[in-house]
């Protein structure tokens, strides 16, 4: 993971410890401060239709949440976790946003997944945009919800998101 990466991650971890609740996924992951215009339709399947295929959309939208991200940890005076923390309390996980939009993944992942599967763009951290038709879209999630956002994947009968035991140097 590259120096870039390791910081966004190291503030996902921290804005996710303050404000993610486990009884309420689809709003405590999907902050209107960290909105990118990409996401701010109320149709999913329209949000999805707008990432699919679309690399310079997907990664205005990362560039977007990190730099928001970054103002509202600071703003918080949230403290950030050194790398090593953020791999042993959570997970990565990765999708490329080639969805069925089946909509089972929502009840079941609490809401971490929308009704076109789209993941709570909170927990956002990277985006490579070397790797396939959308690229791969990198994030991060507390181990307090891994099990929600497992059974989401489980789920999902395509496989489009996926965990991951690293971010590569690629994503940024």
């Amino acid at each position: 993971m590259n120096r870039r990466t390791a910081l966004h991650l190291r503030q996902t971890a921290a804005w996710c410890e303050h404000a993610i609740r486990f009884d309420d996924l689809v709003s405590s992951t999907r902050s209107t401060d960290l909105c990118p215009d990409v996401l701010a339709s109320e149709d999913p399947h329209a949000c999805l239709r707008s990432l699919h295929g679309n690399k310079a959309a997907i990664s205005q939208a990362i560039e977007h949440i990190c730099k928001r991200r970054c103002k509202l940890v600071r703003k918080r005076k949230l403290i950030l976790p050194p790398v090593d923390f953020c791999q042993f309390n959570g997970r990565f996980y990765c999708t490329n946003f080639d969805s069925d939009e089946c909509q089972a993944a929502t009840e079941i992942s609490n809401g971490f997944f929308d009704l076109a599967d789209i993941p709570g763009w909170d927990t956002w951290v990277a985006h490579d945009s070397t790797t396939g038709h959308s690229g791969l879209l990198y994030g991060w999630v507390p181990n307090s919800i891994i099990e929600p956002v497992g059974r989401g994947m489980w789920a999902i009968p395509v496989e489009s998101v996926w965990w991951v035991d690293r971010i590569p140097d690629t994503a940024k």
